[in-house]
């Protein structure tokens, strides 16, 4: 902390402020300066792409420290997540962001379920600012369905009283190697339990959608290459699809994958 003493009269305080007084009676002030700023904490739920674009571009600013808070043991979401494992060079955008793990400014929590293992409250008093990047993490099962379907929701020990109605989320997770879901574990023990699936029908005419039915007709031996689940392609083994249905709720013009999507699947060997 630097100090700075200094003495005037009111004749030049007076002076400085436009208008004059006469007086000799001195005046003493004291002036506090300082060369250290606090730092700009910043505290992020998620890991994911949103959190990670957000947090670089905050750590531009030197004064400014990042906290990110995630429940999953590691970071990057649906970068690790929710890309298809044949889909490699998507998956290698994560080295976007090697430069914020790199940062000083920035600290990684994971396993930290933020609301069960530490309350907004906490968040609140320590930081300047709180940003929400978790995403939208609900299931858009109808209701009616997910009471028939326990599995959705992980209450069903008995897979063949499931009636194989699954979030595509479930499905991509189980793919993906997701830590010890409950969910992802009912899409395992379903698929399990039967043999000789065929026929597979995907509600939604989406990019994902497109994904979904490219990883089902291709080959456990062409997957084996990726680095998609061993689990998965065990499971898959048992099975052999030949007609997906894809369901949408307009028409084909208002489908909303990508002509690359499209192409890609129609390219594949004996799909038409």
């Amino acid at each position: 902390m630097n100090w700075r003493n200094f003495l005037c009269s009111p004749a030049q305080r007076t002076r400085a402020r436009g208008w004059h007084l006469g007086g000799k009676l001195p005046f003493t002030g004291k002036c506090f300066l300082t060369n250290e700023a606090k730092p700009f904490k910043v505290g992020i739920i998620g890991a994911g792409p949103s959190a990670l674009y957000c947090c670089k571009h905050l750590l531009k600013h030197e004064r400014v420290k990042v906290d990110i808070f995630e429940k999953l043991p590691n970071p990057y979401g649906l970068i690790r997540y929710g890309v298809t494992p044949d889909h490699i060079h998507v998956k290698n955008t994560y080295r976007t962001f090697d430069l914020v793990f790199s940062s000083p400014n920035y600290r990684f929590f994971g396993n930290v379920h933020v609301g069960v293992d530490l309350k907004m409250e906490e968040l609140r008093r320590h930081y300047n600012c709180v940003i929400f990047c978790c995403g939208a993490s609900e299931v858009s099962i109808p209701i009616g369905q997910q009471d028939e379907d326990k599995a959705v929701s992980g209450g069903e020990t008995n897979p063949r009283k499931q009636n194989g109605l699954f979030h595509a989320r479930d499905l991509i997770y189980f793919y993906n190697n997701m830590y010890n879901d409950v969910r992802c574990r009912a899409v395992e023990n379903y698929l399990k339990s039967f043999e000789n699936f065929t026929t597979c029908i995907i509600i939604g005419n989406g990019n994902v959608s497109l994904d979904i039915a490219r990883i089902l007709v291709k080959s456990p031996n062409h997957l084996s290459k990726t680095d998609i689940s061993s689990d998965y392609l065990k499971v898959m083994k048992q099975h052999k699809i030949k007609h997906i249905y894809i369901v949408g709720r307009r028409g084909f013009w208002q489908s909303s994958f990508t002509n690359a999507e499209l192409r890609e699947l129609i390219s594949l060997e004996n799909t038409k």
